[in-house]
């Protein structure tokens, strides 16, 4: 982004505009066309979301959340992230059923989660599906079920989604609602930790240390 893209920017941000006031946050949150600054990004997203900007309320959520440009804040995050939910910005439910699921900042729900994850998983959100998988694969709400989790699982997988992928190729190397099968463990494994993921290269690592490849 040029000078005159980001004076533009200012005037119209000065002038009211909302979408310029978020697009300059995310150019301080990553140093696009300005010096990085999260504590300037943190109050643009603020004040956009203040005003109603659903992204930005997801944003100024995320950055409460893990203390970036602001101190870390749980139940601020909690309340940003359910005004992006209320908006229909799907990517604000994972965040804010995580914050159920583990009692950060609200109290723990797992019904409220599986609500949250269930309707981001039907807009084909891969992180939802993950986090379902492990919802059934633990028992935490609903009912202790192998099969579901391997379907969430693998749905995840087929979306190209590391931690299904690594999920999934445990189940088959354990056999758990699935049938055992090293070969698909250790094909998924590799796709998983090709993507970088750690816990995928160990795991891998401990198929071939155990014999089953």
């Amino acid at each position: 982004m040029d000078r005159d893209d980001l004076m533009s920017l200012f005037n119209k941000a000065q002038n009211g505009d909302i979408e310029a006031l978020f697009t300059l946050g995310q150019c301080f949150l990553v140093g696009e066309g300005v010096e990085e600054d999260s504590e300037t990004a943190a109050s643009m997203f603020a004040q956009a979301a203040t005003e109603g900007h659903a992204e930005a309320q997801y944003m100024y959520g995320l950055m409460n959340c893990y203390g970036q440009g602001i101190d870390q804040d749980f139940e601020a995050a909690g309340y940003y992230f359910n005004q992006a939910v209320q908006q229909g910005y799907i990517e604000a439910n994972i965040e804010l059923a995580k914050l159920f699921l583990y009692g950060l900042g609200v109290d723990e729900d797992y019904e409220i989660a599986a609500a949250l994850l269930m309707e981001a998983a039907d807009h084909g959100h891969s992180e939802a599906k993950v986090e379902l998988g492990l919802m059934y694969a633990k028992g935490m709400f609903f009912d202790k079920d192998p099969k579901l989790a391997a379907k969430y699982f693998g749905e995840a997988a087929e979306d190209g989604d590391a931690k299904g992928q690594l999920n999934l190729g445990m189940i088959f190397k354990f056999g758990v609602g699935v049938p055992k099968n090293y070969e698909i463990a250790a094909s998924l494994l590799k796709k998983a930790a090709a993507q970088g993921n750690e816990q995928a290269n160990i795991e891998l690592g401990l198929l071939y240390a155990e014999g089953n490849l």
